[in-house]
């Protein structure tokens, strides 16, 4: 009888076993992504430590500012009435905008997560608005959502003239009632192209590796290999 060979594989070194990745291979990485940290951390890590930190004090920008603790926060809990309309604005905005731009990404992913001819170019179409500046599309909306000129208002009027049932469109922009759709229609639009964009990369990984040969199939690069005994 034979005697059986057994290769055992070898040990990934301590850097690769850190999820996958190694920094030395990645540094071209790390450096596009250097102006995006750098925007962040000074647009918007440091203005919020900064808020946090003035929240603790009583400062009127001419006296030194004074540490108050959380009297503050106890005002604002207590005697500010905004404050939980605020609050209630912001769950508002969450429940509807959430929700909805996560449904219109995933259904437009699995729409075109097929072999569609220009397909670049609907991404490049859907990845606009993103790249648009808020104040641009608000100028956009304003002018689709306006009463008196914009055309969703005038769709409107034509279909209530038409169907002689007199339909008036609403004060998108003037009305409270009206005024938070039209705020999360426009932030809908704005940013729905993000969940669409990751969710349709999962769906063509997904649909790569389903076109894939099984890895149990062939063995691997690098396993142990064994022969069997001989008689």
């Amino acid at each position: 009888m034979t005697s059986s060979t057994v290769q055992q594989p070898t040990r990934p070194s301590a850097r690769r076993r850190w999820f996958g990745w190694r920094p030395d291979q990645q540094s071209e990485a790390y450096l596009f992504l250097l102006p995006s940290f750098l925007g962040f951390f000074i647009f918007v890590a440091l203005p919020v430590l900064a808020s946090l930190g003035l929240s603790f004090v009583e400062w009127n920008l001419i006296r030194p500012p004074e540490f108050v603790g959380l009297t503050n926060y106890r005002q604002l809990l207590t005697r500010d009435p905004v404050f939980w309309k605020v609050i209630w604005n912001t769950v508002y905005f969450i429940v509807t905008i959430v929700p909805l731009q996560l449904a219109l990404g995933l259904a437009i992913a699995v729409a075109l997560n097929q072999a569609i001819r220009g397909m670049l170019a609907y991404r490049v179409i859907y990845f606009m608005p993103v790249v648009t500046t808020i104040v641009a599309g608000a100028i956009v909306f304003q002018f689709m959502l306006s009463r008196d000129f914009g055309i969703i208002s005038r769709l409107i009027w034509d279909f209530g003239a038409w169907s002689g049932l007199g339909i008036q469109p609403p004060d998108f922009l003037g009305s409270t009632r009206w005024s938070k759709p039209s705020v999360v229609m426009l932030t809908i639009w704005k940013m729905w192209a993000l969940p669409w964009s990751s969710t349709w990369r999962r769906c063509k990984g997904c649909r790569k590796n389903s076109t894939m040969r099984p890895m149990w199939t062939a063995p691997a690069r690098g396993s142990a290999s064994a022969t069997s005994p001989g008689r």
